[in-house]
Order: structure tokens, then sequence, then C-alpha cells
């Protein structure tokens, strides 16, 4: 039997402490096999996101002492308690809790990004009761989740948190009946939303299909695409309320055609036209590309302004834009197509100008680098270019980090 069973659900991975006759106590089994899970989940591009949670109605109660009285020590060197609480996963992780998370069990949970829990849990460090000390980052995370006197009091009396209190105070994010902590974690909530332009679609499909042999997976000709995906636990449900939603909105007239995935292969020919854009692009090397960002409300004026100015300058310029729009985000493509060496810093002009003329920032998930730190004050006031060389120097006062690339 296994005790870390592990189960893919699209771009989930739910990963199940499964000792339900130890309450899901950690012992160095179970460290190994989450840290082994962890692995594949950061490894596989395909995966968006973990949920740890607990078999038989119980999260985890922490180390499992019968082991450790045995000689048998459940952290691992460099992944801490239980494979993660050292070295959490670069990709979201959420903690799906019923019953009890308590000592060790506290400081997995802690360790996750998200904690949704069931009607019924509990959450503590009580190994002061023990004379013990929570040594697996429960105490420092604890006072980063909760008001740091709240997390004091818990942690010098060892008290149980309900789950209704924890939600008051934040550690909990979402509150949900007693049973329902995974389902709640898994709802066919929106995931991924990727939008591109027409005519970046336009080009990128047409290009995959002659080095692909890919279908193009919706007809040409529209102003906007997307590539949207929902995670969720009951495909029946799941399938339905998705084609509801899309229902409605056809009906609406806000979206006119649409394809589903029914397969994973389907669904790697959809995601692949944003996942492989750059065969589109590769033409038009040497290019501008931008990294943006603003508010939603904005981002057609900017695209539109942003041709408008290119157009005075470059007549044959050619631009392409495309994002997941969903936090502020944009990417940009530019070529001026004037023959002679790229005049980079003629575009940056023109689109840096749109950005701050609309309240947006010159760099959005790829930093600034060293080609736009001239662009910096644009964008951002004294103040703000001051707080963050301060924060810089106060991690890194000798200057090593990436000196000159780095604020």
């Amino acid at each position: 039997m296994s005790v870390v069973l592990v189960e893919r659900l699209g771009a989930v991975q739910v990963m199940t402490i499964n000792r339900p006759a130890q309450r899901n106590a950690v012992n160095r089994a179970v460290s190994l096999a989450l840290a082994e899970a962890l692995d594949l989940l950061d490894a596989d591009d395909a995966l968006r996101v973990g949920i740890v949670t607990g078999a038989g109605g119980s999260f985890c109660s922490g180390m499992d002492l019968k082991a450790f009285v045995d000689g048998e020590r459940p952290e691992l060197e460099g992944r801490g308690f239980a494979g993660v609480t050292e070295a959490p996963p670069a990709k979201p992780l959420i903690a799906a809790v019923e019953g009890f998370a308590l000592a060790g069990g506290c400081e997995l949970a802690l360790a996750c990004d998200l904690i949704v829990a069931g009607d019924g849990a509990a959450f503590g460090l009580p190994e002061v009761s023990r004379g013990l000390v929570a040594g697996s980052g429960g105490l420092v995370r604890l006072r980063e989740r909760i008001p740091p006197a709240i997390a004091l009091e818990y942690a010098l009396t060892g008290a149980r948190m309900d789950a209704a209190t924890a939600h008051r105070w934040g550690l909990v994010n979402r509150l949900v009946d007693r049973g329902g902590a995974l389902d709640a974690a898994l709802s066919g909530r929106l995931s991924s939303f990727e939008m591109l332009w027409g005519d970046a679609y336009e080009r990128v499909v047409d290009a995959q299909l002659d080095q692909f042999k890919r279908p193009i997976p919706l007809p040409k000709g529209h102003g906007f695409y997307v590539v949207v995906e929902a995670m969720g636990s009951d495909k029946e449900s799941d399938d339905a309320q998705f084609e509801r939603a899309l229902a409605a909105e056809l009906e609406s007239g806000l979206v006119v055609d649409a394809a589903l995935a029914t397969s994973d292969s389907q669904r790697a020919t959809l995601w692949g036209v944003r996942d492989e854009m750059h065969v589109g692009f590769m033409e038009l090397m040497p290019f501008c590309n931008y990294d943006v960002s603003m508010a939603h409300a904005v981002m057609t004026t900017f695209v539109a302004r942003v041709r408008e100015d290119l157009g005075k300058r470059f007549p044959r310029a050619v631009s392409y834009f495309y994002g997941h729009a969903g936090d502020g985000n944009l990417h940009a493509i530019v070529n001026p197509m004037e023959p002679g060496p790229l005049d980079a810093l003629a575009v940056d002009e023109i689109v840096f100008g749109v950005v701050r003329d609309l309240g947006g920032s010159i760099a959005a998930e790829h930093g600034i680098g060293t080609l736009r730190r001239q662009f910096l004050d644009w964008t951002r006031s004294e103040d703000e270019l001051w707080l963050m060389r301060t924060m810089k120097a106060a991690i890194d006062p000798k200057n090593i980090l990436n000196p000159g690339k780095v604020l």
C-alpha cells in the first residue's frame, strides 16, 4: 500500500497521505513519497497546481512518534518535514484539511500557499505542552498568516484553533462543510486564461499548421481568441457547469465560437496555440519583445495607441499582442520592418510612452533587466524607486546578487 497516493486531475496533482490508522502521521516513507510527488509537480509543465490532503477524514497529526522513538527522522536534508517545509514547490500548493492538522501536520498546512478547511477541522502547535518546539517552520509561518499576538498566544498555550476561528483570522482561505475540503479545493474554477489578438492568432496557427501539420482549432477572422481551463473533481458535473457557462456567453454574444477539448491530446492541441507561439514569430527576428501591465479597461486602447504611434514613425511596422490578461499582463512583439539595424530605442520610447500615459508598468512578470533601466522613472515615482533600492540594499548589502540587473 502506498503511503502517499498521487492522482492527476487535468492540470491538478492531488497528493493524499494514506495512513488513516495513524491519522496520517508522517514517517520517513511519507516524507520521501511527498518529496518525489512534489518534484513531479514542478517538473511537469502540464501541471499547474498541487493539493495535499489526508485519507480517512484527518489531514495529518504530525510526526509519527513511534517511528521517531525507533530512531527514524521524518525530516529530509534540504527539504524539511514531509519533504516540503524547507523547500516548497515553485507551483501553487493547496492544503485541503479535514479533521486534525496538529503539530507537524499544522506545519505542513502552513507550508502550503492556500488552506481550504472543512468545518470541524482543527489546527494547532501543541509541542509546547510536551516540552518540545515546533521546529519545522510553524512558529515563523503562523505569525505571518495571522496577527502576531494571536499566533503567540497559540504557540505559548498549545491550544487548538477550530476551523471557523482559523478562517476568521485569515489562516484558512475557504471554510466549507465537513468533508468538502478536497472538493472545494478542486472546485470548477477558472485556472488558466490566455488571450490573443486576432492577427496574432492567425499568424501563429498558420505557422503551426505549416510546421507541425497541426489543425487550426477555430476559424480565423475574429477579433480575439482565448484559451481557458477550469479545474474540477467531478468530470460529469464539471463538464456540465462549464458547458452551461459557455452556452450563456454564446447566447449573450460575448463568445461567437468555441472548441472544447475532450481528451488529453485535444487539450495539448489547444494549449499548443499559446505554448508554441514562437514558431509564428521566428520570421520577424530580430524584433522588440515587451512584457507590460495595465488595467483591463485600457488594454484595447493601449494596443490601438501603440499601433497608431508606431505607424507614424515606422509606416511598415508590424505588432502582435497576447498575454494572460487576467492579471493585467500583456506581451507585445514589434518589428519596424525598416532596412538596417533594429532601432530598438525608438520602439521602446513609443511602447513605454503609451504605457506611461495609461498608468501602466513597463515590466510585469519578466523584470527590468539592463536595457530598460532608463525607463524606470517613466512609470514609477521617485519614492517608489527609493523604496526598491532601499529594499535591495537591505537584503543584499554587498551587492552580489545580479549586480547592475537588480535595483
